[in-house]
């Protein structure tokens, strides 16, 4: 049994008791942090413990008090989605159904859409309540499912969204002459002087009681968006996608596009993998696709040493595309992979986009990466021009230049991940990691190579991973998680610290909690907060710059050149 007790000051939170009565066989309790959501305020609250609360353990004290290392603001908006299922056999679904949010401030997070109930059943309208970002204006959504269970397949007919908003109304002319004889009845009555106290205390009144809350004309209102689909998302059935774009009917906004996708192999021994291929385009306009597995391909076996792959994505129309993320799983007998790019076509406008890659995705090669976010570039840097046959060389091949400038663009953070100290507190499952920043997140990103342990995530072991990003601005969350697998798959994490040398950053995320389904609430994925009072600054070290190739071959699966160069301004 615990108790709490808390102090409001300003209306915030400033001190946390927590604390236990010592009863029961198993008393003895590790507390990792407290977090407090306050919706009304829009505040979130982190009080950092990190220490044992037990008779027999550290100090002995089952009280501790808390401050809080970090006020976060949050900014949840709140949606109501409504979703009709069709009316046909089999139409229902047993898979995990999910949406995100597109509009003209950003995206939501992946919502999955639960509930108590049996949900998306034939025929069956179901109504969900979400809290999640405002992204403004609406001009698309993301819905599919995981594929999941004896009866994933569905068929979705329609689906609402509604929020509450606060906006300016236009006024009919009969609302408009109703205002102006209130106005004119309201000037003679101020001509009185006797009544004038009189009228001020009213609009005082009025004023706490909120009628005039959102200023005059303004008002809120339940904007709708209406999606159509009309269309099955199941495997065998129409184009075999599991997930769909939708854009509000009637409304104004981005047209459907389709994406030719073309991922060359490099030709060097041992470059092609037999793992999963996944890919996220992201354009100026229109956000993102959301990831895309390269499933099918004009190529019997996929993903060959020095082969080209096709593959077609459906999507609604991105913009002028400015990156994408390419990954894989590292599933099967030989995972790694060596990219030399990919050449995307968007088809509405007939623009190629080139985005060179030339460097491994493999545990045991180059940083160890699984990922990788790559840059357009203009063609004459990877289209070998007339007169140099096999697009240059050595010290000429524009692509070394290329390489130091999109090094520059992007930050590399050392992400180090402490397990408890605990009976059976390691894992064999596989272990993923998500960074969070107010501009974008990195995706799930699979934990595989460590640079301290080979055996990684051992009782009371450190490891320390590279994730290398683009455009992620300042880090705020941190997604850690595993896909309960292997025959020990719980885990214990103590913390997981983020370091970015190039920024003199090191923030620390701490959990003090179990990755189970067997073990304190079941969830084996946990989004952690950094602990303010825990962050390091310090003086920006030196970045390591790509300086290409060896003039001597062209790319080849041994490790590239790095230079220091001077300390960045």
């Amino acid at each position: 049994m615990t108790q709490s007790s808390r102090r409001y000051v300003n209306s915030g939170i400033s001190r946390l008791v927590i604390g236990h009565d010592s009863t029961g066989m198993h008393a003895s309790w590790f507390l990792g942090s407290v977090q407090i959501r306050v919706p009304r305020q829009g505040k979130q609250y982190t009080f950092p413990a990190n220490r044992w609360l037990d008779k027999n353990q550290a100090d002995g004290r089952l009280e501790v008090e808390l401050y809080p290392s970090e006020v976060v603001e949050i900014q949840k908006f709140h949606y109501e989605v409504e979703i009709w299922t069709g009316d046909m056999g089999g139409a229902g679904t047993t898979a995990r159904v999910y949406m995100q949010i597109y509009g003209e401030d950003g995206k939501t997070e992946v919502l999955f859409l639960s509930s108590r109930s049996k949900v998306f059943d034939r025929a069956s309208k179901d109504t969900f309540q979400l809290e999640a970002e405002d992204v403004g204006e609406v001009f698309k959504i993301r819905l599919g499912h995981t594929g999941e269970g004896f009866g994933p397949s569905w068929f979705v007919d329609t689906l609402w969204l509604r929020q509450l908003v606060v906006r300016e109304v236009d006024l009919t002319p009969e609302e408009e002459a109703r205002r102006k004889k209130e106005k004119d009845k309201l000037r003679q009555l101020l001509k009185k002087e006797r009544l004038k106290a009189k009228l001020q205390r009213k609009k005082k009144k009025k004023k706490k009681k909120g009628k005039e809350e959102f200023g005059p004309g303004m008002q809120e209102v339940i904007e709708e968006y209406k999606f159509e689909a009309h269309r099955w998302l199941a495997r065998g059935k129409e184009d075999n996608e599991l997930a769909v774009e939708l854009v509000p009917a009637g409304r104004p906004g981005p047209e459907p596009n389709t994406y030719e996708v073309q991922v060359i192999t490099g030709n060097v021994p041992k470059a092609g993998t037999d793992a999963n291929v996944y890919l996220t385009i992201y354009g100026e306009e229109y956000g993102d696709t959301g990831e895309r597995p390269l499933k099918k391909s004009d190529k019997p076996n996929k993903f060959e040493q020095g082969q080209t792959d096709t593959f077609t994505i459906y999507a609604i129309d991105l913009g002028a595309l400015t990156k994408i993320r390419i990954r894989h799983d590292n599933s099967g007998n030989r995972p790694g992979w060596f990219l030399d790019r990919i050449d995307i076509t968007d088809m509405n406008n007939e623009i190629t986009y080139y985005f060179p890659c030339q460097r491994w995705l493999a545990v045991e090669e180059d940083d160890g990466q699984l990922s990788r976010e790559l840059l357009p570039v203009d063609e004459s840097y990877v289209l070998p021009s007339q007169d140099e046959e096999g697009g240059g060389g050595g010290d000429s091949n524009p692509l070394n230049n290329l390489a130091l400038e999109q090094k520059d663009k992007s930050t590399t953070f050392s992400v180090t991940v402490k397990t408890g100290d605990k009976k059976n507190a390691g894992t064999d499952a596989n272990v993923f990691v998500t960074l969070f920043g107010t501009q974008d997140n990195t995706g799930m990103t699979l934990l595989k190579s460590s640079k301290t342990n080979s055996d990684k995530f051992e009782r009371d072991s450190i490891e320390i991973f590279t994730v290398e990003t683009l455009d992620l601005g300042d880090l705020w969350k941190v997604r850690i998680g595993h896909d309960n697998t292997g025959k020990a798959p719980g885990w214990f994490v103590d913390w997981v610290e983020v370091d970015a040398p190039s920024l003199g950053k090191c923030m620390t995320f701490p959990c003090g909690r179990w990755l189970a389904k067997n073990e304190d609430d079941g969830a084996i994925v946990r989004d952690l907060f950094h602990a303010e009072l825990q962050t390091r600054l310090y003086t920006p070290c030196r970045k390591r710059v790509w300086q290409g190739w060896p003039s001597s071959h062209t790319p080849s699966p041994t490790t590239p050149t790095w230079s220091q160069p001077l300390l960045q301004p």
